[in-house]
């Protein structure tokens, strides 16, 4: 049996994904070793797997200078020895050149990820192995997984504008929003620098004409696209009023909803708290129990049914959305999307659980740190969803509708005065606060 490394995990022989072989098998790197290591696995083989990443390895000392020779004519090119003691060789090697059965042949103690790159193809097959033998690999393979993510993009006041493209299209929710384009929003100071933040808003001063268009407003897209990532928000200020509904995003721009869709930030009518939530093409659904905070909604992620509900956590935390968002003075949110799962992570202004890297911006982050304290929502990777699967090369989504499919059709139910249209048309100055005020916005990968 063969295996290889693709975009959407690995593979076996002829691309059918390594599950097919046998029922139960593990679809991802990280689940492979769990399988492996949990005692229940009887093979006599292990796969070599290759990815580019750099390592160090601590491996007990050789039983004899064969050994070492060995090694290094077997890494000729990207390996390099140095004696750790009576008894420890360390070694640091490319691991596109590493070959497993060599080194687990010394038992692997620890592994250490330098740099998440794209993984090159694998070049040889399963070796025979005694099952007696510790296979102590797990961190190798979680390097393909790993918690620690670089940053790629910075999105700072200054850079806002340049980051994004602006959408100036009917709205596809059917919102009383009129998106104009980035001369017209600028003009009309719909975005701009505002000391160290950037404001995106609607406008607040003008009545609209009933038979006329909606209410300006702005939707931007990231000009980049991302796979597997981490984006962290820091926002001061979201839109707030009846008929308001904000959101920040990712889809896929060309195919909704194949790619996916993950609603970080939503709601309407200033109806907390916060819900994160997953629209899919059909076959995706989550596990009623789950690591989170928050609470489930629907299961079934697809979005070609329930009125394209997808599949939602509510928050636990009041302070996520809204009104009790602002006057907290805002806060962080963050989203993580790996083979593993989709989280989205929330820390209100004031809270002393804020990772320093998160608040800081730090260069690279480890989301194994942020995992002692729970998501907000998650979004586990199983069978019922191959995450690699419904979800790729999205882009950041911010904008701000009225009315719709969604504010619209609650308006009643949130205590809001007349009808839904009816107040977005004829109130410009009720929405003075409906706007988003970012201090940055950092992606990783």
């Amino acid at each position: 049996m063969w295996l290889y490394p693709t975009s959407r995990g690995l593979a076996g022989v002829n691309g059918i994904p390594f599950t097919r072989f046998e029922e139960g098998f593990p679809r991802t790197p990280a689940a492979f070793v769990r399988f492996i290591n949990s005692g229940s696995a009887h093979f006599q083989a292990v796969a070599e797997l290759v990815y580019a990443c750099s390592v160090s390895l601590t491996v007990p000392a050789p039983s004899s200078r064969d050994d070492i020779s060995l090694a290094q004519a077997h890494y000729p090119r990207h390996s390099t020895f140095a004696k750790g003691g009576l008894t420890d060789i360390h070694l640091t090697i490319a691991l596109n050149e590493l070959k497993m059965a060599r080194i687990i042949s010394w038992n692997i103690l620890t592994v250490e990820r330098s740099r998440h790159l794209p993984s090159p193809p694998l070049t040889q097959t399963y070796r025979n192995m005694k099952p007696t033998i510790p296979l102590l690999f797990s961190s190798i393979l979680a390097t393909v997984n790993a918690g620690t993510y670089s940053l790629s993009d910075t999105v700072l006041p200054s850079s806002f504008l340049d980051f994004f493209n602006f959408e100036a299209i009917p709205d596809p929710t059917h919102g009383r929003v009129n998106y104009v384009g980035k001369g017209a929003a600028v003009s009309q100071g719909l975005v701009k620098q505002s000391g160290s933040n950037f404001i995106i808003r609607a406008d607040s001063t003008n009545k609209l004409d009933p038979d006329g268009p909606g209410r300006d407003s702005v939707r931007l897209s990231s000009k980049n696209t991302y796979n597997n990532h981490v984006a962290v928000f820091d926002v001061h200020h979201m839109p707030q009023g009846c008929g308001t509904w904000p959101a920040i995003w990712e889809k896929n721009p060309n195919s909704w909803p194949e790619g996916g869709e993950i609603d970080i930030v939503e709601g309407v009518n200033d109806q907390g708290p916060n819900a994160a939530t997953l629209h899919t093409p059909p076959g995706c659904s989550m596990p009623s129990s789950r690591d989170q905070t928050g609470s489930n909604t629907d299961l079934n992620c697809d979005a070609t049914i329930n009125d394209n509900r997808g599949c939602g956590v509510h928050f636990s935390s009041g302070n996520s959305y809204g009104p009790a968002f602002n006057n907290n003075g805002g806060g962080w949110y963050a989203v993580e999307q790996s083979p593993e799962g989709i989280n989205v992570y929330f820390w209100p202004r004031n809270s002393g659980s804020v990772p320093d890297e998160v608040k800081h911006g730090a260069r690279s982050v480890n989301t194994d740190d942020w995992h002692q304290g729970t998501p907000s929502a998650n979004f586990p990777g199983t069978r019922s969803c191959d995450i690699d699967d419904y979800f790729y090369e999205h882009t950041i989504l911010i904008n701000l509708t009225f009315c719709g499919d969604w504010a619209g059709s609650v308006y009643g139910d949130s205590g809001c005065p007349g009808t839904c249209v009816d107040y977005v048309n004829n109130n410009p100055g009720a929405f003075k606060n409906a706007y988003f005020e970012f201090a940055s916005i950092r992606v990783y990968e």
